[in-house]
């Protein structure tokens, strides 16, 4: 037996046995509730691994259990994964490892394991007279100045903003990886294989990819810029393997951003001593949140522009038509009326090459009205093309992705505002109904 890290609150083991060399970790719940997380995050590693997700083995109880986790003396819990020899990639990932990253995301998303909220805490606001509390105690012991503290408060009030609509109407959340990054994968001969499902929870799947697929493009994510080809390999691998396009907008950042927040306000919390600690721990945590505070920042001035990389041409979809005279007639009009039109509209999918998709799939035009009522839906779009190539046949899938992906048709397209493009949309879902019965 050897000690891998010793630098965890509980040391972590290499233990060879008879049945080959084990990675074993302890750990103590902070809270009763952990016990639940920790069976959740179970169900999730034990039933990727019986899926063939490439990851470290996990050393179950038996076979058909669930249980990675187990409970030993002084209410501690420790669990067991078999050693990968290997090395962590280095980044920016190569497009092959980022489009396998995109793979993976979408084959824990296919296992579709029900999220418990308990452990979720992507949409957690606090209030700005906490901030005010909070960066003013931070300047008064010298931790941060000024113009940090009034960058951080700017930074949480644009992140609620964000998260505000978000909240509104919330996107379905399933058991997800979490903690997805370079240093939780390890490329070995046989390719690339996954560790560390500790931290499995609730998490939106498009949220996790997007999160992964810019960390993965970059070593130090808003000091850094990320490269755009991993970024989209990524994507791809996604979208290749099944996963399911998500908002193509500024939203998609979302649960970047508000874990980005979360940390740095708990880097503010340990840096002025509300978590205990040494004077040398506080230390370490106030440089922490000296860098944290203009990375999120940067992250924040850059997500209109990271978010048109989503919007590059998945793989299978067809290159990008003349712009109908349409748009430039929407924006000549937004011209005169004085007003500033979102950048990243004019990256959306054309009307008119998902128009001529859905004519040859259903023999049904889509008139102009509908778009125009949709035009502010990005990601909307964007998912609607996909799918109605995955119907077409465009793009191999299996049966029972078929059924997912027309159910996702008939379920995620919005209404406009009117009962004119309600009932052509209407139509549509019927003749997509009709398509899968054939």
């Amino acid at each position: 037996m050897s000690v891998l890290k010793a630098d965890e609150p509980y040391p972590v083991w290499k233990l060879t046995t008879d049945s080959g060399t084990w990675v074993v970790k302890v750990d103590k719940p902070w809270g009763d509730y952990v016990h639940g997380l920790a069976d959740q995050s179970g169900q999730l590693e034990a039933a990727a691994w019986r899926a063939g997700v490439s990851m470290a083995e996990p050393h179950l109880v038996d076979p058909d259990s669930d249980l990675v986790w187990r409970p030993i003396g002084d209410d501690l819990l420790a669990r067991a994964t078999r050693f990968v020899e290997g090395a962590h990639p280095a980044l920016p990932a190569d497009p092959s490892l980022a489009r396998w990253a995109g793979g993976t995301i979408a084959a824990l998303e296919r296992l579709a394991i029900p999220a418990d909220l308990k452990g979720d805490f992507d949409f957690t606001v606090h209030s700005m007279t906490d901030w005010d509390e909070w960066l003013d105690q931070g300047v008064d012991l010298g931790v941060i100045d000024g113009p940090a503290a009034r960058t951080l408060k700017d930074c949480a009030e644009r992140t609620y903003e964000l998260l505000d609509a978000v909240i509104a109407a919330p996107p379905v959340k399933l058991t997800m990886h979490r903690d997805f990054s370079s240093d939780n994968i390890m490329v070995t001969a046989e390719g690339p294989v996954l560790l560390d499902f500790d931290s499995a929870g609730p998490q939106a799947p498009w949220w996790e990819l997007v999160s992964v697929a810019f960390s993965l493009a970059g070593p130090a994510l808003g000091v850094v810029p990320p490269e755009r080809a991993s970024v989209e390999a990524c994507v791809e691998g996604y979208l290749a393997a099944g996963g399911r396009l998500g908002p193509t907008d500024e939203s998609a950042f979302v649960g970047t951003l508000a874990g980005r927040l979360s940390s740095t306000a708990y880097e503010l919390w340990r840096a002025c001593g509300h978590r205990g600690g040494s004077a040398e721990l506080q230390a370490q945590f106030g440089g922490l949140l000296r860098a944290s505070i203009p990375a999120l920042h940067h992250q924040l001035d850059a997500t209109a522009e990271w978010a048109s990389w989503l919007r590059g041409r998945p793989s299978g979809l067809p290159r990008r038509g003349p712009v109908p005279p349409q748009h430039h007639q929407l924006k000549r009009r937004d011209r005169q009326a004085g007003g500033q039109r979102d950048a990243s509209l004019d990256h959306r999918p054309v009307p008119a090459v998902i128009g001529r998709i859905s004519r040859r799939a259903l023999g049904l035009d889509i008139e102009p009205h509908v778009f125009d009522c949709l035009r502010h839906r990005v990601g909307t779009l964007d998912a609607l093309a996909l799918q109605l190539h995955v119907l077409l046949g465009d793009r191999a899938v299996g049966a029972g992705e078929l059924a997912d992906q027309r159910a996702v048709l008939l379920a995620g397209v919005p209404g406009g505002g009117s009962e004119r493009p309600d009932r052509a949309l209407l139509q549509r879902a019927a003749a997509v109904h009709a398509l899968g019965d054939q």
